[in-house]
């Protein structure tokens, strides 16, 4: 393959990745989809927990994820893991859903157990909270709140 081969053949192979790329449906290997990002949702809602007293004292609405190091000054920890953010989840539709229920009291004790061991009570709000990831980010500014519970914690005295 002498040189002048190698540059005549040069933009024809990048021809044709471009256009197998752009053509293609689905990601096909050594070729990308061109429009992998804009398949990222534009909205994200969230469940967030807002603090508003921890041990008698006032919380000023510290929020659980935004305000991590805050918060483990008074005790709450919080997991860097997808088991605490499946937790709130299911916090979070449980009590839209049925607060009452077996099922909520257990999601409840477990997420009481997991988040505030340190706490011996708590006033706080549980929110879900719709806005655009990059938005929310930068700014802080979220497109809609909805308040699914206000709950009360006190740690009972073995």
């Amino acid at each position: 393959m002498g040189y002048r081969f190698r540059k005549a053949i040069l933009p024809l192979i990048v021809v044709i990745y471009v256009i197998v790329a752009k053509t293609s449906e689905k990601e096909i290997f050594p070729f990308f989809e061109w429009t992998l990002f804009t398949t990222v949702p534009e909205t994200s809602e969230r469940v967030h927990v807002t603090f508003s007293q921890l041990d008698g004292k006032p919380a000023h609405d510290l929020d659980l994820v935004k305000d991590r190091a805050r918060l483990e000054r008074f005790g709450v920890t919080v997991p860097y893991s997808m088991y605490s953010v499946r937790l709130l989840n299911i916090l979070g539709q449980c009590l839209e859903r049925a607060p009452e229920s077996a099922w909520c009291q257990a999601t409840r004790k477990e997420f009481e157990s997991t988040f505030l061991p340190g706490v011996t009570s708590a006033a706080y709000e549980v929110t879900r909270k719709r806005y655009d990831p990059v938005e929310f980010m930068n700014t802080g500014r979220v497109a809609e709140v909805k308040k699914v519970a206000s709950l009360t914690f006190v740690r009972e005295i073995e």
